[in-house]
């Protein structure tokens, strides 16, 4: 689902996962992945890395940050 949801491949989403950059619960059926750390990972992502991302996830992102900075 992750990989659908940011149009990054699986691959490079079991990366993140390798790397320890994106957050996962294992379970016994398979891994799963909060939302919320989701969204931290991307809004990170996106700070990292401007350059590699399309326009719509600069948008979604930048609207993420400014959400969690009204907190």
């Amino acid at each position: 689902d992750v990989a659908t949801l940011t149009g990054y491949s699986l691959e490079t989403v079991n990366n993140w996962i390798w790397l320890g950059r994106l957050n996962v619960a294992r379970t016994q059926s398979g891994k799963i992945i909060a939302k919320e750390w989701l969204l931290d990972f991307i809004a990170c992502y996106t700070i990292e890395n401007p350059n590699r991302l399309s326009q719509k996830h600069k948008t979604i992102a930048e609207a993420y940050i400014e959400q969690s900075s009204d907190r």
